[in-house]
């Protein structure tokens, strides 16, 4: 996705936007906040334990991007789960739709901020 290469462009794929702004948000958080938040909660498990169960598998996801992408993630999971926990208080959907929407923010500013910087985005192929 970004070049290494200070002399070749540097852009986004069509499909990266796609996935950050419509799959992840909702994909994420079912596997990584509602999955183990339901598994841990009705095994009455410690409120650690259910909070390392939703943020290391997410962090872990993003750490072939290198150590500052994995710790970013890992505190974006600790907030993510945070508030799917906070929100499980008024009901599951509703702390399903915050954190999706949270992660769908953050997603649209991270890449907000990224074509702001320079990023281009790289036109999809015509055949």
């Amino acid at each position: 996705m970004f070049s290494k290469n200070l002399e070749q462009p540097i852009g986004l794929e069509w499909y990266t936007v796609i996935g950050a702004l419509v799959i992840a948000p909702f994909l994420e958080t079912f596997l990584w906040q509602s999955l183990p938040f339901s598994w841990s909660t009705n095994r009455e498990k410690p409120l650690l334990l259910t909070i390392s169960l939703m943020t290391i598998p997410f962090a872990l996801l993003h750490a072939h991007r290198g150590i500052a992408a994995f710790l970013g993630a890992l505190i974006g999971g600790v907030t993510l789960s945070a508030i799917y926990i906070v929100w499980s208080n008024a009901s599951k959907s509703t702390a399903f739709a915050a954190t999706a929407l949270t992660h769908f923010l953050h997603n649209a500013g991270t890449l907000s901020l990224m074509l702001n910087s320079g990023v281009t985005m790289i036109p999809i192929a015509q055949s």
